[in-house]
């Protein structure tokens, strides 16, 4: 829809028992995760599920309309809760240093989309959503609506957390000894 782009793939099949059983082993799935001292059961519970699910090629289960735009309407106000006015006013440099971050990382994706697109045929919409420095809900969701292939985009967002995940220390550990070699020993 925006910039004309809009994809042909259906979210599923409109059935009410499907979507029950579905999220019903989401739930599972995340209680069970729980139990474990794996990070985050809420967000890879339901992704296993629905991750072997696709892979069965099962039908997938629609979620109706107004339940995506209810989800998207409690992120967003979840998020806006955390903001407060006084201390964006006060921080106007940072304001101005994330608004531009911000751009650098758009047309990053932009241009990462555009290389996708390039190597692999996916569609370009397709292709930004999944390279895009944002959150998996609302890039999936935001797939759904356009009717794009939001198992590709959530495919590329949790191999990107995987990255990030089996990197970070490592990551950290080099970071730190460039400090300590930048700054000196004491430091």
């Amino acid at each position: 829809m925006v910039l004309g782009l809009q994809g042909g793939d259906d979210a599923g099949d409109d059935d009410p028992l499907a979507l029950a059983l579905v999220l019903a082993l989401g739930v599972g799935a995340a209680r069970l995760i729980g139990l474990t001292p794996f990070p985050n059961p809420w967000l890879v519970g339901p992704i296993i599920v629905a991750a072997a699910l696709v892979g069965t090629g099962l039908p997938a289960a629609a979620v109706p309309q107004l339940l995506m735009i209810v989800a998207q309407i409690m992120i967003g106000l979840s998020l806006g809760c955390r903001f407060r006015r006084e201390l964006l006013v006060q921080l106007p440099r940072v304001v101005g240093a994330a608004l531009l971050i911000t751009l650098y990382l758009i047309l990053a994706a932009a241009l990462g989309g555009l290389v996708l697109t390039w190597t692999t045929g996916l569609p370009f919409a397709t292709a930004f959503l999944a390279v895009a420095p944002a959150g998996i809900t609302e890039m999936v969701i935001t797939a759904t609506v356009l009717h794009l292939d939001a198992t590709v985009v959530t495919a590329f967002h949790v191999m990107r957390i995987a990255v990030i995940a089996a990197t970070i220390l490592l990551t950290f550990s080099l970071y730190q000894r460039l400090s300590r070699w930048a700054h000196g020993p004491g430091t």
